[in-house]
């Protein structure tokens, strides 16, 4: 079916001029390079002491889920990975020293950071172009 009419009709009222009118498409042009999952990653139990396990713990938007694996049996070596579970419901791994950073208020995952990018990218155009009409 072709649509074509519907940009060319005029609009009833002022929330269908704004339904009908043609957006920006924003193409993100940074290549997501950390594991991430939309389904749980594996895990394994862990091998170290009951007291270095983070399972449970909360940091910024994430909730430890499991031990991944690698590097040393123990939690305080960096090399352990552990899979976290972001607000938005995704998943990826992180490093014990990643998890353990008490300045890590606002970790999240790749796909929130991209979106409070092109969150905080509107804000700017937005800003600008009321500035520009002043």
């Amino acid at each position: 079916m072709d649509y074509d009419f519907v940009y060319t009709a005029k609009p009833v009222n002022a929330e269908a001029a704004k339904a009908l009118q043609k957006g920006e498409q924003y193409e993100s042009k940074k290549k997501i390079t950390q594991v991430s999952a939309e389904v749980p990653i594996a895990t394994s139990p862990f091998p170290g002491k009951k007291v270095d396990d983070l399972t449970g713990r909360s940091v910024g938007r994430f909730t430890v889920i499991g031990y991944k694996g690698g590097g040393s049996s123990s939690a305080k070596q960096c090399g352990c990975l552990w899979v976290v579970r972001c607000a938005c419901g995704r998943y990826e791994t992180r490093r014990t020293k990643s998890i353990k950073n008490y300045k890590n208020v606002a970790d999240c995952c790749q796909y929130c950071k991209e979106i409070q990018y092109m969150q905080r990218h509107q804000y700017w155009k937005e800003s600008k172009s009321q500035i520009k009409n002043r």
